[in-house]
């Protein structure tokens, strides 16, 4: 049958039939004409591949950030400087801990392991990251109040993670205490899939291992869709590899104040090694982290549920004079539990948010450790020693002392609850021009850590039982109060920010911010920003800031010593070009910080020449200055295609010069380098896939950078001391192969050379190791599920 014949039948055919008969007929008559043709008709013939399909760019998560103005931005349209790891990168690079991601973002040094207060540390500008940094997950603040720090393990949500936005410069303006350097919000995932599902199953070297599960996924439809995710990770190490030297752990290149071996010999906590008395028997340093979270969403409407526990060995970190490394019960089991509720409404031109959380920080009272002579050991002896003329009044003093605070397993405990309100207004007053209003409410009441008590406390926060000596649990009260306004200007070419915090509660501190940026083409761009930061007084360091008078050989905590907030001031200037397949940012930074806490400090009371105050001092004034020079180029996804084989490929190169000065108080003199940062950072990674095969490698040089050392060198009198940190080069490398869609294996290496390398001082005290030993090659292997 000819073509015009068959479709002239067929319209007559139609136009005799009822619609439904038509449509069946037209079904069997596709049927049948697909039948008829022969199957290679149905393939797409080969074609001649131009430029636009060679260079095919995957869409670009990166560029998209709210953690900068609190509404979602492209990142190349703000004057700002904002990092973001996707959740490929964290999948692709293997990362676990927070640490591990904020040691690919520019600029950031980290320690891992870290310390058993504070788990792994990161240093921002200068400053430590756990301390004055705001982190958040999906907006809600984690950090306790009365912490000194945000601990960080494996207890985070990072795998879970849709993207990590890191903004650096302080924020306070938007996000009121605690933001000084920056801030990290850790943005959890959503699907549009009915149901979601993702597993990460890992084990390697030194006994860890690792598993990973999130759930989750949608129902309903329209405006009436429930979306929901359930997620929980455990994360074991039964014992870190970690480089030393013979003189590292060497009891000796610890002795204080003309002290000889008998001052660890004889004490009880203390245990030599087979091979020599000067070095202590080691025992397994492990870490324990578990996770267990929810949210579910129905509108506006959402709660989010977050429990983190996690265990670490008490002496992580720390020298072996100071507290023992033998006993491997002695660790700090730590939990941190979050209940958030937040609701969004939105309008044609209005927008409000409000976001209630209420969260529980505990240590748990069988957490023990063993002192030997640490730096309240030192701080007591020190002090009684004008009224020991003899060297048997010295051993009796000396005996006093070790037997107060220096003898035996000791138990830490905290308990403490935080209730923190906020409220955020969006008006649109124009196409171009956005106001937010808003405040935050915060009450945090409980006890700080302390670690010196001689039997488990029982906490009750309507009665604390006074069981234990030398210290009473101390109850405290902190109330946070902060209003903030902000404008938000955008047009064509120009981006201005201008806003500030004013923070009412416990101290009155201005935060102000303006930034701008502007735009000449699609390609170029000029931004410069100011903004503010602050801190306020510190629970926990009032609480073990421990004042000791000799001449009744008593001890006590300096509660309510600490009253003015630690502020920051920042400014930048950048330039940026942006083209189809790369982005280039060079920019400039100045950050002065004022009255800073000083940890280790020992120095008289004002009322008492006899006695000394042992913990945080806060000198007045100017402490820190840090200015430096950075350069960033990152190219975005490109792909080549070629006889079936595909290379997919980006790459991320960064590079920052240091400098600055601190001024750590009255009687130290000025140390012209910021303690812990390196003079030099570079930064390298590299993404590749062919076909079923990814990998990433990743590159971190850093300079010499000065220990915290040098702030008691004075006062300290050592056989061995170490002023500088060394200069080292790291390379981690992932590789993953992909044996479906869903699921893939992957091979992990973190040290992959073997380099011996420090980290970040641990407490920046005498307690410290002479260097912060990390760890040698790390080898993981592992499976991952996902269907999203």
């Amino acid at each position: 049958m000819k073509k015009k014949t068959f479709i002239n039948a067929m319209q007559i055919l139609f136009r005799k039939t009822t619609p439904s008969v038509s449509i069946a007929m037209l079904w069997i008559c596709a049927v049948c004409s697909l039948k008829a043709q022969n199957d290679s008709t149905l393939l797409l013939q080969p074609e001649r591949l131009g430029k636009e399909n060679i260079l095919l760019n995957k869409p670009d998560y990166k560029n998209e950030v709210y953690t900068a103005t609190r509404s979602l931005e492209k990142a190349d349209d703000l004057p700002f400087q904002v990092w973001v790891i996707t959740a490929e990168e964290i999948r692709n690079s293997g990362f676990v801990t927070l640490v591990d991601v904020l040691k690919a973002a520019p600029g950031i040094r980290v320690s891992q392991p870290g310390s058993a207060m504070e788990g792994e540390t990161f240093l921002m500008r200068g400053l430590s990251g756990n301390q004055y940094v705001k982190i958040l997950i999906n907006d809600v603040p984690v950090k306790p109040g009365m912490a000194l720090g945000m601990p960080i393990g494996a207890q985070l949500p990072i795998r879970q993670a849709e993207r990590i936005e890191v903004m650096y410069g302080p924020a306070s303006a938007q996000y009121g205490n605690e933001a000084c350097v920056g801030v990290v919000n850790i943005i959890l995932k959503e699907t549009e899939r009915p149901v979601y599902a993702q597993a990460d199953l890992s084990f390697g070297n030194n006994g860890y291992n690792s598993l990973d599960l999130m759930f989750g996924g949608k129902l309903g439809k329209d405006e009436n869709i429930l979306r929901y995710s359930i997620f929980g990770s455990s994360t074991v190490r039964e014992q870190p590899d970690l480089f030393f030297d013979d003189e590292l752990y060497n009891m000796n290149n610890y002795l204080l104040l003309g002290l000889d071996s008998t001052a660890y010999t004889s004490n009880g906590n203390y245990m030599p090694s087979d091979d020599s008395t000067a070095y202590p028997r080691k025992s397994p340093l492990a870490m324990e982290s578990r996770m267990f979270g929810g949210h579910v969403r129905w509108r506006g409407l959402q709660f989010a549920y977050y429990r983190m526990a996690r265990n670490e060995h008490a002496a992580l970190g720390m020298n072996p004079f100071a507290l023992s490394y033998t006993n491997s019960s002695n660790r700090l089991s730590e939990r941190i539990e979050t209940y958030a509720l937040s609701y969004n409404h939105q309008r044609t031109r209005r927008e409000a948010t409000h976001l209630l959380s209420v969260q529980r920080y505990r240590i748990s009272n069988t957490s023990t450790i063993s002192h030997i002579f640490d730096r309240l050991n030192w701080m007591a002896y020190e002090a009684g020693l004008p009224n020991a003329s003899n060297e048997v009044e010295r051993k009796a003093l000396f005996d006093q002392v070790q037997t107060g605070f220096g003898q035996g397993v000791r138990y830490g405990v905290a308990d403490a609850v935080d209730v923190r309100f906020e409220t955020r207004h969006r008006i649109k007053l124009n196409t171009n021009l956005n106001l937010e209003l808003g405040g935050q409410i915060g009450a945090g009441f409980g006890t700080p850590l302390n670690t010196y008590y001689t039997q488990p406390v029982d906490l009750n926060f309507s009665n604390i039982q006074e069981t234990s000596k030398p210290f009473n649990p101390l109850d405290t009260l902190l109330v946070d109060v902060n209003t903030y306004g902000q404008l938000h200007y955008r047009n064509k070419h120009l981006t201005l920010v201008a806003g500030a915090n004013v923070g009412l509660l416990p101290s009155l501190v201005l935060a102000p911010r303006l930034a701008l940026l502007y735009r000449f083409d699609s390609s170029w761009a000029v931004w410069a920003n100011g903004s503010g930061g602050y801190r306020q007084p510190s629970v926990y360091a009032n609480a073990n800031s421990i004042v000791h008078d000799p001449t009744l050989f008593s001890s006590r905590q300096n509660s309510g010593g600490l009253t003015k907030p630690e502020r920051v001031y920042a400014g930048e200037f950048g330039v940026r070009y942006t083209k189809r397949l790369y982005r280039v940012d060079l920019s400039v930074f100045l950050q002065e910080s004022y009255d800073l806490l000083r940890d280790g400090m020992v120095y008289p009371t004002a009322n008492n020449p006899d006695a000394y105050i042992l913990g945080f001092a806060q000198p007045e004034g100017r402490s820190q200055r840090v200015w430096g020079i950075q350069a960033l180029f990152r190219t975005k996804h490109f792909s080549v295609e070629r006889n079936r084989s595909k290379l997919d490929l980006y790459f991320e190169f960064f590079m920052q010069r240091n400098f600055g000065t601190e001024w750590a108080g009255p009687n130290i003199p000025t140390i012209d380098a910021p303690l812990n940062m390196p003079s030099w950072q570079t930064q390298m990674r590299y993404f590749f896939t062919i076909n079923k095969v990814e990998m990433v490698l990743a590159s971190n040089r850093q300079k010499e950078a000065l220990s915290k050392s040098v702030l008691y060198a004075d006062r300290v009198d050592r056989q061995m001391s170490l002023e500088n940190f060394s200069k080292f080069r790291t390379w981690d490398v992932t590789t993953r192969l992909y044996l479906s869609n869903h699921f893939s294996v992957y091979l992990m290496f973190q040290n992959l050379f073997n380099r011996e390398y420090t980290g970040l001082d641990a407490t920046g005290t005498p307690d410290d190791l002479l260097y912060p030993v990390q760890q040698r090659r790390q080898v993981r292997f592992g499976v991952n599920y996902s269907m999203r």
